[in-house]
């Protein structure tokens, strides 16, 4: 019965789907037209070509072949590797390299293309190239990930990662590294982060308008979902990747998506709506004569028929699969075609032919892990010679330093001798008197430090006594003048209404002044006690309580997973809600871009804030921690000068530093330590300050 209303479903949709099929082959094939007849263009006119212009059209070659066509892109890469090294620029050879790699790792052979990113990472760095070599640590970072080597794939996708967040943060940049790190932690079966970075990076690609790197993250996290099984939540963002790459220029991604979407209507049993999008997939795959996509719908078709219990045609699809992939020479993809196709055999019951794939795939599968075991011990020893060379190299430049040192220890030895015995007699008479104006002081210097410390708590008391009574005076002026202004009503002049409103708006300012004085005052009298506090709540109660400003600035608030510190709660909201609210305050042009990082070093945590804001001219740099400071006028920007200062006592107060990094107009980077132990870190600094 299953089998004979699958047959009907099957037939049925191929009805269904013929006249669109024939309607997108209209569509694309004008689109795949041109883009023949420019490869075919490119490939006429660079024989005639200098060997500079030759190169770059090489690389235009490479670019349009290697999806569709990797294995003839790779020839193209081979000569522009050869001719690069003819001419005097390693930025070329830098770029062959990386076009090998891709190529190879299209085809199939990531070993391969694993050893060119190599070569062109150790060329970048060896120019001291940082764009270059961000760049090929992103695809080895890929080829990494691909071989399954998760740590050493996520070490250097951080690294391109930072890079970039260093040089502009640029979205078509940031967006596409952000997703392969997600990729890394799916990998690992790390569900939770890969999607808290999909969600973080697919509103930024969404502002963009970036039609491209917005498919590719919902389709990313319908792929996640998939794997999740939850396929109710997978296909909304896959008909969402549809809706956009469903055009003539993104045939290679619509061909994925359809299948992916075929196999998900496979994974729920829904056969008529899996057949119908892998016969899409297969059309579009025919229409750019892409044998390795060819292959893989073909095996996408093997599994659907093998649901519906068709064994005769999931061995038929599996058969072209096998074919597709033999004539590519995709070992891997072999093998696994090779296990379902022994299944579908073992399940229509032809146990002999059963056997005799699942003997290919055993075999197969036994060569790949001969030759991966193989390929790695060929890089040990590599990495080992390497090292071993490095060793002899410096133990012969430590040799020779040590003769020289021999040689000159000789003239000099009596000479620092002589000077020996200069020194210690004149130490010994320094010491002598140091000691008998040290006796004399001694009295005179605890006197002093006793009286600087009764002068330090009379400011304070001053300070806040100050700033708590003198607001009383404040909001009765404020109050007699709104009272005037509303008394009188249309009889004040009009001369007069503006005077009043400027005496308003001065004892506000005065008012707000006292209260952050009064703020500051406080911070080392009032004894919070220190807790533990999650950091990422802080930022979340800092991201309620700006939220009109953040809202009217549209500001972007990026954060790191932050620790859980000892600290006091009330005194982290103050320090946090200071720095970002300054760093929208004094934004850019640009969208406001927040990124809050971590990482724990010398036992310590280290937070960075870090904006894309005005920045500090040089000039200032110096006052800005200073109380009163303002480096902008009240028309500019408003502000009392207290801020900075209040963070700087906060952050001391809890036995770390702050300090910052900053260009005028590229942004402001404040960088904060807090100590494992703040109120023994506190009290060793008040010590120390006694002592001074």
């Amino acid at each position: 019965m299953l089998r004979r209303n699958s047959s009907r479903i099957i037939s049925g949709n191929i009805r269904q789907i013929l006249p669109f099929i024939f309607l997108f082959w209209v569509a694309i094939s004008p689109t795949f037209l041109h883009a023949k007849s420019e490869i075919d263009s490119l490939k006429q006119v660079f024989p005639s070509q200098n060997p500079l212009e030759r190169f770059e059209t090489m690389a235009k070659l490479i670019k349009k072949l290697r999806s569709s066509h990797p294995d003839e892109a790779a020839e193209y890469a081979s000569q522009a590797l050869a001719l690069s090294r003819m001419l005097p620029y390693d930025s070329l050879t830098i770029r062959a390299y990386q076009y090998l790699g891709e190529t190879t790792f299209k085809s199939g052979e990531i070993f391969r293309s694993i050893e060119y990113f190599e070569a062109g990472l150790t060329l970048a760095e060896k120019i001291k190239n940082a764009k270059y070599t961000a760049f090929l640590q992103n695809s080895l970072g890929i080829a990494y990930l691909n071989k399954g080597y998760y740590e050493k794939a996520l070490r250097l996708l951080m690294s391109s990662l930072d890079y970039w967040n260093l040089n502009g943060g640029q979205p078509s940049k940031i967006i596409p590294i952000s997703t392969n790190i997600a990729s890394v932690y799916k990998k690992m079966k790390q569900y939770d982060q890969a999607l808290s970075i999909y969600n973080q990076v697919l509103p930024i690609a969404e502002q963009t308008g970036n039609e491209y790197l917005i498919c590719a993250l919902n389709h990313n996290i319908g792929n996640l979902y998939l794997d999740l099984e939850d396929y109710e939540k997978a296909l909304p963002f896959f008909r969402k990747a549809l809706l956009i790459q469903n055009k003539p220029k993104y045939v290679v991604t619509t061909i994925g998506i359809y299948s992916n979407v075929g196999r998900l209507f496979t994974l729920e049993r829904k056969l008529d709506s899996a057949f119908l999008y892998y016969e899409k997939s297969l059309h579009l795959a025919e229409s750019i004569k892409s044998d390795y996509h060819i292959q893989s719908v073909y095996r996408g078709f093997g599994d659907l028929y093998m649901e519906s219990g068709l064994f005769d045609k999931a061995i038929e699809s599996y058969r072209k699969s096998l074919s597709g992939a033999n004539q590519s020479q995709k070992i891997g993809a072999i093998a696994d075609i090779q296990q379902e196709m022994a299944e579908a055999f073992r399940a229509s019951g032809q146990f002999d032919s059963a056997f005799y794939y699942l003997k290919n795939h055993l075999q197969l599968r036994d060569t790949l892990y001969n030759e991966d075991l193989k390929r790695q011990i060929a890089e040990m020893n590599a990495i080992f010679s390497d090292k071993e060379r490095d060793l002899e190299y410096k133990e012969l430049q430590t040799q020779e330093r040590f003769r020289r040192i021999q040689l000159i220890f000789s003239v000099i030895s009596s000479i620092l001798l002589i000077l020996g015995l200069i020194a210690l007699f004149i130490r010994f008479r320094e010491k002598k008197i140091a000691n008998t104006l040290l006796e004399g002081q001694k009295d005179a210097i605890a006197t002093q430090n006793q009286l600087l410390k009764q002068s330090n708590s009379d400011l304070r008391q001053f300070a806040y006594v100050a700033s708590h009574d003198l607001r009383e005076p404040l909001r009765t002026i404020r109050s007699y003048l709104q009272l005037l202004r509303k008394r009188l009503g249309p009889q004040f002049p009009e001369l007069g209404s503006e005077y009043v409103d400027f005496a308003i708006d001065g004892a506000l300012r005065m008012d707000r002044l006292l209260r952050e004085l009064l703020l500051y005052s406080r911070i080392g009298r009032e004894n919070l006690p220190f807790e533990k506090v999650d950091l990422n709540e802080i930022v979340d109660t800092v991201r309620h309580n700006l939220g009109q400003q953040i809202e009217e600035n549209e500001a972007i608030i990026l954060a790191d997973h932050l620790p859980v510190v000892e600290a006091q709660h009330m005194r982290m909201i103050q320090l946090f809600q200071n720095l970002i609210s300054n760093s929208i305050k004094f934004r850019g042009v640009e969208t406001p871009l927040i990124r809050i990082s971590y990482e724990f070093k010398a036992q310590k945590h280290t937070i960075t804030i870090k904006d894309n804001g005005i920045g500090i001219e040089a000039k200032f740099q110096e006052k800005v921690f200073t109380i009163f400071q303002r480096l902008h006028t009240q028309d500019e920007y408003e502000g009392t000068g207290i801020g900075l200062a209040l963070c700087k006592r906060i952050v001391e107060q809890h036995g770390g530093e702050i300090w910052f990094e900053s260009d005028a107009g590229f942004g402001t980077s404040f960088h904060i330590t807090l100590s494992l132990d703040p109120a023994a870190q506190f009290s060793e600094q008040i010590k120390k300050q006694a002592l001074l």
